[in-house]
């Protein structure tokens, strides 16, 4: 078990965003998804500090409010035990059980969705053989969590001279709860449990700013890792609007790229994202219909839906991240930043009428003036 302190630490890096999820993992020896659920775990408890209240006279307001905040507490707690349910391994669950507890067992059980089957269960011992593997595939994740078992295979002859078949580190990585850090597929993937709204832009045909505007996130590589980058485009320029990166796979980084953009530009009439999770979560549709602003959704399995902002990621992708190799988070924001700005007022688009995305943006504004 870590310590609160040593978890805030973590948390708060993550949230800084200087480093890459590879190198966090490095540097504090701890695995991704826990890092992740120690970052939404901060940012949701962060509220409570600035929360004060007003000071109550009466003393029986006051055992009123203390007796909420026990009640808060316990479901702190409940939904931390949950949560633990979630990310640590059976064994490590199955220790937090105990017949002392004020809980029955069988609560217990269901709390840490475990199988009361399990409670009798004794694991077979592990062998010196594999302990002895497992302490070299130990050092290699901490040193390089992107290799997958292929390359640590490799690396298990290239350093150790070791022969060990890749199923065999399969099965141990998989003992020792280890998951290679890479962009996973299928980022597009829907929560069943969100809402999916219907496609809009059918037959529709963009004519001015803000009518559209279209959001995505795409990976940016990295020397050690990747970081994940949002952005979102106007769908008459096309203009990128604001954009965020970001170290961990949320919804946050996401959120924090439209409220800009609704800040600086406005609000638009609909705004076209694709059934990924991060947009189909309350925190991101719930800015959308506060600010009354219509929810499209690209249909699964149609990539042309998103071809605007898909040729974006392209042109970023060929023109600028593969030609070079980013040391840190910050580099690698400033690089993207000035290949924004260039692409916003150097690049012209023959479908554009040879126009840059900016004077395609500000036309209709300048027609506007001078017909006034």
């Amino acid at each position: 078990m870590h310590k609160p302190e040593f978890q805030a630490k973590v948390a708060l890096t993550a949230i800084k965003g200087d480093l890459t999820m590879a190198e966090m993992v490095k540097k504090f020896d701890v695995q991704a998804v826990q890092i992740t659920q120690w970052k939404k775990q901060l940012l949701a408890s962060a509220g409570a500090v600035f929360d004060q209240g007003n000071q109550l006279a009466d003393d029986h307001e006051q055992e009123i409010l203390e007796l909420r905040a026990k009640v808060e507490q316990l479901v702190l707690e409940n939904d931390f035990l949950e949560a633990r349910a979630r990310t640590d391994s059976r064994a490590q669950r199955k220790e937090m059980v105990s017949k002392r507890e004020v809980l029955s067992m069988t609560r217990q059980w269901e709390l840490l969705e475990l199988a009361r089957s399990t409670y009798d269960y004794v694991a077979e011992p592990v062998s010196d053989e594999q302990l002895e593997l497992m302490k070299l595939i130990d050092p290699c994740y901490i040193d390089k969590p992107f290799y997958g078992t292929r390359r640590v295979r490799d690396w298990l002859w290239d350093n150790h001279g070791r022969v060990v078949n890749r199923k065999r580190i399969q099965r141990l990585r998989c003992l020792m709860a280890l998951e290679t850090v890479y962009p996973k597929p299928d980022l597009s993937n829907a929560d069943q449990q969100h809402r999916i709204h219907l496609y809009l832009l059918n037959n529709v045909k963009v004519t001015r700013p803000n009518q559209v505007w279209c959001t995505d996130i795409t990976y940016i590589p990295m020397s050690k890792g990747f970081v994940d980058l949002a952005a979102v485009m106007d769908g008459y320029s096309p203009r990128v609007l604001s954009w965020r990166l970001s170290t961990t796979m949320d919804t946050d980084f996401c959120v924090d790229a439209l409220e800009e953009a609704i800040e600086n530009d406005g609000t638009p009439e609909i705004v076209n994202t694709d059934q990924g999770a991060q947009f189909t979560r309350e925190e991101f549709t719930g800015v959308l219909k506060h600010h009354d602003i219509k929810i499209s959704m690209d249909g699964k399995g149609r990539c042309m839906d998103h071809v605007i902002v898909e040729r974006l990621w392209r042109s970023l992708k060929y023109e600028e991240v593969y030609l070079c190799a980013y040391d840190t988070v910050e580099q690698a924001g400033k690089t993207v930043g000035c290949y924004f700005e260039c692409y916003h007022s150097e690049r012209r688009h023959p479908w554009l009428g040879r126009l840059t995305p900016e004077e395609r943006y500000r036309l209709p504004q300048t027609a506007a003036r001078e017909a006034a």
